[in-house]
């Protein structure tokens, strides 16, 4: 007569195949029916959590997984699945310690290096992420696709895109035509402005099967990089099609269709945000489309519809209690001079939030809007504490300093701290004028929409898509170097000052970040705003209307000091430029700017960047 062991074990066996024939309820019945037997078995108990695990019963899996540990501790696979489960659950430490475990227990078994590789990449640990990838590689039985993907992601991260185009090339020689590493490498060609590439690497990742929510929305983002903005539009709503809730691709077909000035610009976001999905009813899904409805509430309130706005963040709060959402509803409820029940509704947030830079920034910025400059000394000070580096928070709190601390708003405001710098012809070229009419060429290419971004600061007139520095055209990288002479030139003459939001981040080297063309039509402006992420600041003049040489009323003018206009605090600008082409006027990211409205039949087009140390 078989023993219970060996019972269980037959059990477990004929579990197996039926699992493996897609017969999950009698495969369950089997092992459960082993576990009778010999309780605590460590296979059937990992069985059921591999089970669990599939059918997203994750905290069962879990616990199921540990048991069969508890029992017998050197099953390194059982490390790995557990490892899964725990980064599933959100607990990316524990899912750390349980791959290392596997390790230690196969140091030969590449795909729970691979995993720990992963997980120290998303804790921006790149150099032990590329030590344990090294070894998922060199263990791996096969060249691997996501080791190839992952390892372009880390090269790209030390080294720049070109190096993480180069091991892609690599990849795709020893894999063959991967759709992953395709588009991956279209990804790459997109952000280098190789959009022709970029759109010929789509496709062909199409073509061999991938038809993810992701690589619809980053195909559309190369079409529109192309112009080809109805093709770009399909792309997105194919997105949708295949993730209904998938936020960039509600966010960029939205801020598509508002700058072709298409009335049902707000249509997908609408449908998504008032319709109940069968998903609704869980949490995950009513976590989905309160993130939609925070969206909505944010491109209501960039254009300025704020009853709205409210109201969206509103609805997402009742669905997923957020500090963010609180706070979209307490910015909306200042701004339309529901001044304590803004407050209120900020004070909640930080209840839930209390580290929250952001947070802290908002409540100072309402306090600056209503006018109460004392009180909002206290939360601008935390939001710097929190985030040193945020050019949000130091613009607010140097707004404070000029109420309540000259000497400190000076160190932080003073004119020390910006250049105007009049530049030469680049190489190539015997005049400006000869230049930006060459420039001016290249730019108006560039030029698609028919107003303004929905979240940019620009009012009456356009703006270029993408890092315009990242583009390959004569005039523009011509102009990039010459800037780039002035810029090191600039940051050689400032003094090193450690606390200093500016000085402090020296380093003698940096790079350029964002950069834009704008083009403003008559009565067109810039409504003061700072650059939240940026560390330096700059515009360079390309066309300039005649009555900007107006030196009395100065239309089109460069206005620094000047808060947000709802805060309306009525102080007049600390510094004033007048535009002039050729002119570079280089600053603090911090800084409050904007520019006077202008009346000309005449453009007035402008490239501005962002600059961060390297």
């Amino acid at each position: 007569m078989k023993s219970a062991l060996s019972q269980a074990q037959s059990l477990i066996e004929s579990g197996f195949s039926a699992q493996g024939s897609g017969h999950l309820d009698a495969a369950r019945q089997a092992y459960e029916q082993a576990l009778r037997l010999v309780p605590e078995h460590p296979t059937a108990l990992q069985l059921l959590g591999l089970m669990a695990r599939n059918e997203g019963r994750l905290e069962q899996a879990r616990d199921l997984m540990k048991r069969s540990l508890a029992v017998h501790p050197t099953q390194p696979h059982v490390w790995n699945n557990l490892a899964n489960t725990l980064e599933a659950l959100g607990d990316s430490t524990g899912a750390l310690t349980c791959l290392d475990r596997a390790v230690s227990l196969q140091a030969h078994y590449a795909e729970a290096h691979y995993n720990r590789a992963r997980l120290l990449w998303a804790r921006g640990d790149a150099t032990q992420a590329r030590s344990a990838l090294g070894l998922a590689m060199v263990h791996s039985t096969g060249a691997q696709a996501p080791h190839w993907a992952l390892l372009a992601q880390i090269s790209d991260h030390a080294e720049g895109p070109q190096a993480a185009l180069e091991v892609l090339s690599q990849g795709l020689q020893r894999v063959g035509e991967h759709p992953i590493l395709l588009h991956d490498q279209a990804v790459l060609l997109q952000r280098l402005a190789r959009y022709e590439e970029a759109l010929r690497a789509h496709e062909r990742a199409g073509a061999l099967g991938l038809h993810a929510a992701d690589a619809s929305y980053n195909r559309g983002n190369t079409l529109q990089s192309l112009g080809r903005l109805e093709d770009a539009e399909q792309a997105y709503l194919q997105a949708l099609e295949q993730s209904p809730w998938h936020r960039l691709a509600h966010y960029d077909l939205a801020r598509l269709l508002w700058r072709q000035a298409r009335k049902d610009w707000m249509r997908q976001l609408d449908a998504a945000t008032s319709a109940q999905p069968s998903a609704a009813g869980t949490a995950m899904g009513a976590a989905h489309r309160a993130e939609l409805l925070a969206l909505k509430g944010q491109l209501l309130w960039r254009s300025d519809q704020l009853e709205a706005a409210q109201q969206a963040y509103e609805s997402a709060w009742h669905l997923n209690p957020q500090a963010e959402y609180l706070d979209g509803m307490a910015r909306c409820a200042v701004r339309l001079g529901r001044i304590d029940e803004g407050l209120v509704l900020h004070r909640q947030a930080l209840k839930q939030a209390p580290e929250s830079a952001m947070l802290w920034a908002s409540i100072a910025s309402s306090l600056l809007v209503a006018g109460r400059l004392h009180e909002a000394l206290d939360p601008a000070r935390r939001a710097v504490d929190a985030a040193a580096q945020d050019q949000m928070a130091w613009a607010l709190l140097s707004t404070v300093y000029r109420h309540t601390n000259p000497e400190r708003a000076q160190a932080l405001l003073g004119s020390d701290l910006m250049a105007v710098i009049d530049l030469p012809p680049p190489d190539g070229w015997m005049d400006m004028g000869g230049f930006h009419a060459d420039l001016i060429a290249e730019l108006d290419a560039l030029q698609q929409d028919r107003q303004a971004p929905v979240d940019q600061t620009l009012r009456g007139g356009t703006q270029t898509l993408g890092n315009l520095f990242d583009l390959e055209r004569p005039c523009i990288s011509a102009l990039r170097g010459t800037i780039a002479r002035a810029m090191d030139a600039f940051l050689a003459k400032l003094p090193d000052q450690t606390e200093h939001p500016l000085l402090g981040r020296l380093t003698g080297r940096w790079r350029y970040s964002d950069s834009w063309s704008s083009r403003l039509s008559s009565r067109g402006r810039h409504t003061n705003h700072v650059h939240p992420h940026g560390w330096i600041s700059a515009v360079y003049y390309v066309q300039v209307p005649k009555v900007c040489t107006d030196t009395e009323s100065r239309p089109g003018w460069l206005q620094f000091g000047v808060p947000d206009e709802a805060m309306d605090l009525g102080w007049p600008p600390m510094h004033e430029v007048q535009p002039v082409p050729g002119r570079l006027v280089v600053f603090p990211s911090y800084w409050w700017h904007g520019t006077k409205p202008f009346v000309s039949p005449e453009w007035r087009t402008t490239i501005a960047f962002d600059v961060l140390p390297a």
